[in-house]
This record gives C-alpha cells, structure tokens and sequence, in this order.
C-alpha cells in the first residue's frame, strides 16, 4: 500500500543514496540519524500556474501556531454555508485543491486551505504529524468549527486524526495512503536502497522514543474505530503512487461511508475532476 505509493515515487538524489549506503557499512546509528533528519523535512515545489486562480480569489494571510513558532500560510474563501477544511499530502500545498476550493464556494460553502508546515509558503523546513495535527486543531479555533475537512494523500492521516479529535462529523477522503504506520517507514527506508526491515524498526523506535509514545496512536485503523464519522472516499484504481486497496479497506472501517473508485485520474487529477468535483459536491449538500 504506503510502500507501493513511497516505491512509486523516489525525489532522492542517487549521490545521497550513494553516501548512505557507504555510511551504513560504517555506522547503524549515524546512518539513522541522517534518515531521521531527512525523514521530517519535505521537498518544496513551485505553484503551478492553474493553481493561481486559488490565490487570486481568497484572502491570503499567515496564522502564528505551535505557541507562535511557526506561520501557516492560510487561503480563505469565506461564505455563509458549511466550513470545510483542505488538508494537503506530503509535499504538497494548500493550493492543490484550487478546483474544488472554488467549486465548492461557488456553491455557498466556506472554504478554508493551508499550507502545511514546511510546505508551499509556510515557515519551517521540517513538521511532522503530531505538529499537523495541532496546526488542525488550531486553525479549527481561528476559522471553524469545520463541518468537513477534505483530505488528500498524506494528509488523510493527518485528517483523520484530527476529526477524531475536534469531534467533526465529515470527511472526504482522496487516495488514502495506509491503515497502518509501518508501511511509511518500510517504505521511505527503501528508497534509500538500505535494509528495509531493520532501519524501519531503528525509525520507528526513534521517533516512538522522541514522542513519548506509539507511532501506532496515528495509525487509520486505530483512529477510525474510535470515530463517529460520515465518510466520502475517493481513489483512482490507476493511481501509480497509491494503491487503492488503502481506500477500500478505510470504506470497511467506516461504517457510514461511501466510496468512489475512478479511472485514468491517477493521484493528481482526481482533484480537479468534473465528474469528481459533482460527487463531493453531492456529498456536502445532502
């Protein structure tokens, strides 16, 4: 699943998985601490122009979170009618959902889109998921309560956790990574071209010891058994990165749930679909 979508998509340069791989016939633990700090330090992509038309239409402004350490960039497309919040994936940006962002407000709903921390014009060169979904938590205080938050990737696991946690009823999901946690170390360690099972226990371990508690605490199949959730969730049975099965199995989880299977939208385009966009739109207003 996780592993497929990880697998699926390698940024890494290979003179670093060069070096890592002669580091680690050196050193176990200065192999880990490289892949530790790499791990929570994601990559930063220009915005395309189609998604332009997202920034020109809301009100763009920065948000001071986690005890004003850091500044979340904010779109905000304010209306009268339900408040929805866009949660993007790894690497991503808020500005990926610019379609469904204006579709939807065109329909009276209040939309609300972030970049995460360390993403698009946010600050910080490095988050991780207890720190997301704090940022969830605290945009919730500034412009919610949310009715709905619309996830993507990635950023499913965030979402989740953080509508189990606000009590918000709704959620939508698009090309939902895992069930569990695992697969997102066994699969970034791979990457690197090192031994999978091993470096995925170190990591685990590691951050597990840095949190005080499980990484498991995150995990979908954890989170949605102990939610009260209405659910719309989305995949395409193409998608290269993420395998659809993730999305199927969070269908069973949920028992008030719905969900869509597509073709030829791979992991991208699914968020600007017409057909797509109808359904969501559907889901909202019934």
């Amino acid at each position: 699943m996780a592993d497929r979508a990880i697998g699926g998509y390698n940024p890494i340069p290979m003179p670093l998985k060069t070096a890592l791989r002669a580091l680690n016939l050196i050193s176990t633990r200065a192999t880990l601490r490289v892949l530790a700090f790499i791990f929570t330090r994601p990559l930063r992509f220009k915005t395309p122009q189609r998604e332009e038309a997202l920034l020109k239409e809301s009100d763009v402004s920065m948000l001071r979170v986690l005890e004003k350490s850091k500044e979340l960039q904010v779109y905000r497309l304010p209306n009268g009618g339900q408040k929805i919040l866009f949660v993007h994936g790894w690497n991503g940006r808020g500005s990926q959902f610019y379609h469904l962002a204006l579709e939807l407000h065109k329909q009276g709903l209040d939309v609300t889109s972030f970049d995460l921390p360390g993403h698009g014009k946010s600050t910080s060169k490095f988050t991780a998921i207890p720190e997301i979904v704090s940022c969830v938590e605290e945009l919730s205080e500034a412009h919610g309560p949310f009715d709905c938050v619309i996830s993507h990737s990635m950023g499913t696991v965030y979402a989740l956790s953080a509508v189990t946690r606000l009590g918000i009823p709704q959620i939508i999901t698009f090309c939902h990574p895992s069930m569990t946690m695992r697969p997102f170390f066994t699969g970034y360690v791979r990457m690197f071209g090192l031994p999978t099972e091993k470096y995925a226990d170190l990591m685990m371990e590691y951050y597990e010891g840095r949190l005080g508690y499980p990484v498991s605490d995150f995990s979908p199949s954890k989170v949605v058994a102990e939610a009260d959730l209405r659910a719309l969730i989305l995949h395409c049975q193409d998608d290269k990165l993420v395998d659809s099965q993730a999305s199927i199995e969070l269908h069973e989880a949920i028992e008030d749930s719905r969900i869509v299977i597509t073709k030829g939208l791979g992991h991208f385009r699914i968020l600007s679909d017409e057909d797509v966009t109808k359904e969501v739109s559907e889901f909202m207003l019934s």
